[in-house]
């Protein structure tokens, strides 16, 4: 069930930040990107990563398991759970610091890079496998749920202050809200 719950949420946060990101494009000519407390956050960071780790002569890759398919997913591929992992992985969190400087003509990638290690965090605390890493009550695990939960409330609230531009679908928000909140409750 708690398994189950993971999996929805997260991929409802890949849905939810594509199709924010698709509304925020269609209704505003400055094309305004997903905007949380830490900044705003910019799909162009992983693409233009992604397209300097194809151009490398060398054979080994920064981001070996990050595809074209983890950046323009098709509708089947965007319920497909394992790439949202990829996408939030440490691969990917490695792959943006290493072309920090190629990607930077975009903007500042640190809010990005932050998001990214946020849900790089959820999904390892909520899919631990072993005791040492396991989610107890007053665990360092545990505070990392709490402070995510924290994080979705000041993302939503600072949402509020631009007319909800910039922030996850209120379905997805509640969804992964809730998907946060069982598990607290439950350890």
């Amino acid at each position: 069930m708690l398994a189950c719950s993971l999996m929805l949420s997260l991929e409802m946060v890949q849905l939810g930040i594509e199709q924010c990101g698709e509304s925020l494009e269609s209704a505003n000519p400055k094309k305004q990107r997903l905007l949380n407390p830490a900044g705003e956050v910019r799909p162009e960071f992983l693409k233009e990563a992604w397209k300097q780790d194809q151009k490398s002569t060398v054979k080994l890759k920064v981001m070996p398991k990050l595809s074209y398919v983890h950046l323009h997913p098709n509708g089947f591929e965007k319920m497909r759970v394992n790439i949202a992992f990829q996408l939030f992985g440490d691969e990917v969190i490695k792959g943006l610091s290493f072309y920090s400087e190629e990607i930077s003509v975009y903007g500042e990638p640190k809010p990005t890079v932050d998001f990214i290690k946020r849900i790089n965090n959820l999904i390892k605390v909520m899919t631990s496998r072993t005791p040492k890493t396991a989610l107890r009550n007053g665990s360092s695990q545990s505070k990392s749920l709490l402070d995510f939960v924290e994080f979705i409330n000041k993302w939503e609230e600072s949402s509020k202050a631009i007319n909800c531009l910039g922030y996850l679908s209120k379905s997805t928000a509640l969804g992964l809200k809730a998907g946060v909140a069982q598990w607290v409750e439950a350890y």
